[in-house]
């Protein structure tokens, strides 16, 4: 209580506040293209996931970071533009498929376990 510093609460940013932030970085030449890191590529399942109305990163981008796994890969699209994550029916849908993948790999673990029993 000693202190004089007061965060000041208020409302998360509106999009148009966001833009002046941003924008310059999504036009900003990238320094690196995807595929240069010498690592072997993960032996564990990827998921990925682009929104249908998004103009700026396609099902065909998403779908290179299939090179990243020697496991399976899915590619998932999901109603909304490039911010489809901060809007409710979107992130709703995105959070069940990511609770549902968990569910899936705990019964496979609990299956395998049994098993080995």
């Amino acid at each position: 209580m000693g202190s004089s510093r007061h965060c000041q609460l208020r409302s998360p940013p509106s999009l148009s506040e966001l833009l002046p932030l941003i924008e310059p970085r999504m036009h900003a030449r990238p320094r690196a293209k995807h595929g240069a890191h010498p690592a072997a590529p993960f032996g564990f399942p990827i998921t990925v996931f682009y929104g249908s109305a998004d103009r700026r990163v396609t099902e065909a981008h998403v779908r290179g970071w299939a090179r990243f796994t020697t496991s399976g890969f899915d590619c998932r699209r999901v109603e909304g533009h490039h911010l489809w994550p901060l809007q409710r029916g979107p992130k709703a849908v995105w959070l069940q498929a990511i609770a549902d993948g968990l569910s899936d790999i705990a019964g496979e673990a609990a299956a395998a376990e049994a098993a080995a029993v």
